[in-house]
């Protein structure tokens, strides 16, 4: 299964973007799952629901740094492929801003009743989810 069928599928069972992401690379990293759900559960909804930064691309940040840190600190490298993660991201969808790539606000209840009754989880979520693993997987 591909990293993104695993992460869509996590994201489906009620977690949240970035514990998506992150959690699949548990595996390849010799990680704890429980561990790095825990680790991301702040960042879900921009950031706890605040509607700041993609969660997908806080936990495309997370794996960064699991990729270019296994063997010694490379700070240099992290924030090269960090730039080029949040660049590549806005390029494809416009925006690394939670609130304007789901239309709504996710800090009051119309804007969480209105994400789920249009399917944004499905039309925009899934998507973004995917492009981190596609941009991290390719960098």
């Amino acid at each position: 299964m591909e990293k993104s069928d695993i992460a869509i599928e996590t994201f489906n069972n009620d977690l949240n973007c970035a514990q998506s992401v992150i959690g699949a690379y548990a595996e390849q990293y010799n990680l704890d799952k429980n561990n790095l759900f825990k680790l991301a559960s702040a960042f879900g909804g921009g950031m706890g629901h605040t509607n700041g930064v993609c969660g997908a691309i806080s936990g495309g940040l997370m794996v960064l740094g699991l990729k270019h840190n296994s063997k010694q600190f490379d700070k240099e490298t992290t924030y090269a492929q960090t730039r080029h993660l949040m660049d590549e991201f806005i390029k494809r969808n416009g925006t690394r801003d939670c609130e304007k790539l789901i239309g709504v606000d996710l800090m009051t209840e119309e804007g969480k009743k209105e994400f789920k009754e249009k399917g944004i989880k499905k039309k925009v979520c899934e998507k973004c989810i995917a492009d981190v693993i596609d941009i991290v997987e390719n960098s």
